[in-house]
């Protein structure tokens, strides 16, 4: 699969994300070490969409973004220390298109939109410990069913996946596409 992917993060601490650290680290099960909450573009074609990511892509003022065009480690160095495994959720709301807004941005502006474009948010933690015991927590910390139980993923109106990090575009384009398919 060609292409390339956009993390984008607010470039200042997360309210929505220390809230929920905070708040997992009240429900009693393991807490994540760290926890970043972001959104994650992909296309799979030709060129480089995100070359300049400001403006369509992300809020210059208040976002920051990373482009990731394989090989090596999405995102720059994992934030993961030793000792520590990191952990995805990758979330996309039923019935959204936050596709059609972009490629309407980009079309008002005579570019083309970019071949098999997706997006969904994405959760980074890291847990304690190696990546199988992490990723039950993952899904522990991720989908809510009850009122002790999840916090990050609402399994009613949105559609996730609790994974290990994405080794490669080929990868991370197939559980965007997966997901895009679940939430539709």
């Amino acid at each position: 699969m060609r292409g390339e992917a956009l993390y984008v993060t607010l470039r200042v601490p997360d309210p929505a994300a220390l809230t929920a650290a905070a708040a997992l680290a009240r429900l009693g099960s393991p807490a994540p070490a760290w926890l970043e909450r972001g959104r994650v573009w992909h296309h799979s074609g030709v060129g480089w969409a995100f070359a300049e990511p400001a403006g369509v892509w992300l809020n210059p003022n208040k976002e920051r973004g990373v482009r990731w065009a394989g090989g090596g480690e999405p995102w720059t160095a994992s934030r993961a220390r030793a000792g520590e495994s990191e952990i995805w959720v990758l979330v996309r709301d039923r019935g959204s298109r936050p596709e059609a807004g972009v490629i309407r941005s980009l079309n008002e502006r005579g570019e083309p939109a970019p071949e098999a474009l997706v997006c969904a948010g994405l959760w980074r933690m890291g847990f304690a410990g190696g990546t199988e015991a992490a990723l039950g927590w993952g899904r522990a910390a991720g989908e809510v069913r009850s009122a002790h139980c999840g916090l990050l993923v609402n399994p009613h109106s949105q559609a996730h996946r609790v994974c290990a990090p994405a080794t490669g575009l080929d990868e991370l384009g197939r559980l965007l596409e997966q997901l895009k398919r679940e939430a539709t």
